[in-house]
């Protein structure tokens, strides 16, 4: 037979189960959605610095292109002026032609440096993320229910046992004079 408290114990402990799951739940949503926004600010921040690199690079090689077509122009008009042509100018225009195309490969060999750590920085911040999320628990109404009622069992099990030892403990001192029932 079914005590009432016991009843009522088990069903408040369903209910305080339910709450804390639910509680917990919350929790776990919370960080994970502020991991989220936390990774995607950062994303967003990665992009805009890897744009920007890419942008100074793409300036520098223009202003160097401008600079070698302005220095060419004028050593040009020079070797007109005075009467220079031949091999003495077409060796200048190829060191300008070499000095510009060692230029454009060192900035491009960064942007492609810059562009490795840009995918290696979003990665992390994608493992960031993960590290940064939880699980979320789910409430098991059926193991709440079962853990109650093992509770509410073994709570009722122990009162028999103290109730059986009370009732033999009182039948001794009965036995031995010490119960007052002359």
């Amino acid at each position: 037979m079914c005590d009432p408290i016991s009843i009522a114990t088990v069903g408040v402990g369903f209910l305080a189960d339910r709450q804390e799951s639910k509680a917990l739940a919350s929790q776990q949503n919370y960080q994970n959605a502020v991991a989220k926004k936390n990774a995607l600010q950062q994303m967003a921040s990665e992009e805009l610095r890897i744009r920007q690199v890419s942008d100074s690079a793409r300036t520098d090689i223009a202003d160097a292109k401008k600079k070698i077509r302005v220095e060419k122009a004028q050593a040009k008009l020079e070797a007109g002026e005075g009467g220079v042509s031949g091999n003495s100018v077409d060796a200048l225009f190829r060191d300008y032609m070499r000095e510009e195309g060692e230029y454009q490969n060192r900035v491009m060999n960064n942007l492609a440096g810059e562009l490795v750590q840009h995918n290696q920085n979003m990665k992390s911040i994608q493992t960031n993320q993960m590290a940064n999320s939880t699980s979320v628990t789910r409430f098991s109404p059926a193991l709440s229910l079962a853990t109650r009622g093992l509770e509410a069992g073994s709570s009722f099990f122990d009162y028999r046992a103290q109730r059986k030892q009370r009732t033999t403990d009182m039948e001794r001192a009965k036995r031995y004079g010490l119960y007052g029932d002359k």
